[in-house]
């Protein structure tokens, strides 16, 4: 029985009397039987997709992964956001790699999209007026994506009237302080960019300037801290800069600065 429906009956057959395990071999075979019958649904694009973000185990991974045509090393973004009026941000179909498509989850939307996305002058005006706040995950392949999932929802934490979408990227070593995270200190670039330098004298002494500066807390202190001419200290963080990607004696990243050391020199 499958439903409660009859589909079909099952039966030993050989010679003599039955034997006393006959009625559990019935049972068993009967239940393997159904099970092969059941008509099996096919997941939609969107229970895909969920199951990609949010899977219950490796195989949910691959399997989402073989349905929506997306190769597990494909390196790949999650973008969320959550609107009070229940419209969805315009997104160009294209953006989403495979067959994944955007999904609606206990009020939030979540988009996965190439690692290359870049937010259109619509997607970026229609969350200013609407007063939309964007969160952009840190990249990974695709079968590793759930786990930086967090990272967009603290991208968007992180957003503002000012500046509607954050990018986890532009946040470095900041992303650890997401509630719940597991996110690889190889995800994050800022991490990656200083963990090269530690491998030279010149880039340790890059650091090591950097290091003095966060805790005197201005170029000229810094400079007579370290007994060097302030512009040989202006010149070492404008390298810096230049390799991880961020001006690391700017203002507002001091803190994404104070970080990123904080994790280097705990490594």
């Amino acid at each position: 029985m499958i439903d409660d429906d009859v589909v079909g009956k099952v039966w030993v057959e050989r010679p003599g009397a039955s034997l006393p395990l006959d009625e559990m071999l019935l049972d068993r075979m009967a239940l393997t039987a159904a099970i092969i019958l059941q008509p099996r649904r096919v997941l939609t694009d969107a229970e895909q997709t969920r199951n990609l973000l949010f899977p219950m185990d490796e195989l949910a991974v691959l399997t989402s992964c073989a349905a929506l045509r997306i190769e597990p090393s494909t390196t790949v973004r999650v973008v969320v956001y959550t609107t009070g009026d229940g419209r969805r941000l315009p997104m160009s179909r294209e953006r989403s790699p495979g067959r994944s498509i955007e999904i609606e989850v206990d009020g939030e939307c979540l988009i996965l999209v190439a690692d290359s996305f870049v937010s259109t002058p619509e997607f970026v005006s229609e969350s200013v007026t609407r007063s939309v706040h964007v969160g952009i995950s840190l990249a990974a392949a695709a079968s590793d994506v759930n786990r930086l999932v967090g990272t967009a929802r603290f991208a968007r934490s992180q957003a503002s009237g000012l500046e509607p979408i954050m990018k986890a990227d532009d946040l470095g070593a900041l992303n650890l302080l997401a509630p719940g995270h597991n996110v690889p200190y190889n995800a994050i670039p800022d991490i990656v960019r200083a963990a090269e330098l530690c491998g030279s004298e010149q880039g340790l002494e890059l650091l090591a300037t950097l290091r003095v500066y966060l805790r005197s807390g201005t170029l000229r202190s810094a400079a007579n801290r370290m007994h060097l001419h302030h512009s040989t200290v202006a010149h070492r963080l404008t390298r810096l800069s230049h390799h991880v990607g961020f001006g690391v004696d700017v203002a507002e990243n001091r803190a994404r600065a104070t970080a990123m050391m904080m994790v280097v020199d705990n490594q």
